[in-house]
């Protein structure tokens, strides 16, 4: 041996000559069990050292070392645990355990072991096993650098365990990362929500894009406060796709109806079966274009209170009452009229000429004009009909 692992007596005063003969003889000569025993006499004389110099630490990392090459397993698991806590461990012997290839030895110096660098945790992030970065989370300090790639690399229970940890802190992106794969995996979701630190943006987003089982077991687990912000941002994106399914519908009907006006092909007949049938949006479109009138004041017509501005549109297109009363069963937001209310509705059709309809007509296009997008429909259209 060189002549400096014979200064090991130095190095406390516990060290004897047996301990080092001892050590040659496990090194050169012995058996795993030997070395096992050796390697727990010499961890023992560290662990019970006192202000031992960074020479005499490297002395007992270059020791500990050569033990433990082929050396049992469940050594090296007891070596880990030992040395894990220890602020001043052999550094050296700190890192060869730690990328171990069983995350049972690599497991506790992973967790909790000062020794290894920011260089060292991102290394190992880089290329050990799911279970070497699930270890890892259990940090009581994690920067950026290292949880970038752990969420980078790890699987659902790595991102899940480190977005639990309170200690670990985060880059944009990392949290960005978060938030994605919990939009559909509820367990990832609830830690992310948890967090104080979340961007509120990227909470809001989560909330949003999430799978409906996510939003279940987010309502079931969230915080109070945190529940009402995700019970406010649901109602808000249900309203939002309502108004865009709502829209894309209309688009749809009017694109529809209007390729029958275009074909010669669209009559009174097919108006009636529309609102029969309930279909609002192709009700809507289909007067606009057998009236002549802006899709958007039919729409406001139909959807008011007032029934005196649809039968001045049907008066105007010359429909029949078979095809009013349809149209003011579907109109009123589908709430209709009762079956006395709807005789005067017959009288008032039966009295008002076609002209006198047209001339309200005009005036509702010549009001909607003047007042532009700003106009309200449905009140240019009772102006109108009041005239």
């Amino acid at each position: 041996m060189p002549a400096t692992f014979y200064d090991a007596q130095a190095m406390t005063m516990q060290a004897g000559e047996s301990l080092i003969a001892e050590i040659e003889e496990a090194v050169q000569h012995g058996s795993p069990d030997r070395r096992a025993d050796t390697l727990r006499s010499v961890t023992d004389l560290f662990l019970g050292s006192s202000r031992l110099s960074d020479d005499q630490v490297a002395l007992f990392d270059d020791v500990i070392r050569r033990l433990i090459d082929e050396i049992e397993i469940k050594a090296l698991v007891a070596l880990g645990e030992r040395l894990a806590p220890v602020t001043n461990a052999p550094p050296e012997v700190i890192r060869q355990l730690a990328r171990h290839d069983d995350v049972a030895v690599a497991g506790p110096v992973l967790m909790r072991s000062l020794q290894l660098t920011e260089a060292d945790l991102i290394e190992i992030a880089e290329t050990r096993s799911q279970a070497h970065l699930l270890a890892m989370c259990n940090r009581r300090r994690l920067v950026e650098m290292v949880t970038d790639v752990l969420v980078r690399r790890g699987n659902n229970a790595v991102l899940s365990k480190v977005a639990g940890n309170s200690s670990a802190r985060f880059s944009q992106a990392g949290f960005g990362v978060l938030v994605d794969r919990a939009r559909n995996d509820g367990a990832l979701a609830e830690q992310v929500v948890r967090r104080e630190d979340v961007p509120p943006h990227l909470i809001h987003a989560l909330v949003t894009q999430a799978a409906e089982v996510v939003h279940r077991h987010l309502l079931a687990v969230a915080p109070a406060d945190v529940k009402i912000e995700i019970e406010r941002v649901l109602a808000k994106v249900s309203a939002e796709v309502s108004v865009e399914l709502s829209a894309s519908r209309e688009g749809s009907a009017a694109d529809m109806v209007r390729s029958m006006h275009a074909d010669g092909k669209l009559h009174e007949r097919d108006l009636e079966s529309f609102a029969r049938a309930g279909q609002f949006d192709e009700v809507v479109a289909a007067l606009a274009l057998l009236c002549n009138m802006p899709i958007e004041i039919v729409d406001g017509v139909m959807r008011d209170d007032r029934i005196d501005p649809i039968v001045i549109l049907a008066k105007s297109a010359g429909l029949q009452w078979s095809t009013l009363s349809a149209l003011v069963a579907i109109g009123r937001g589908g709430r209709g009229v009762s079956t006395i209310d709807l005789q005067t509705v017959r009288n008032d059709f039966d009295r008002l000429s076609r002209s006198t309809a047209r001339r309200v007509l005009r005036f509702w296009q010549v009001r909607q004009a003047v007042r532009g997008a700003a106009a309200d429909p449905a009140e240019t259209a009772a102006d109108g009909a009041k005239r």
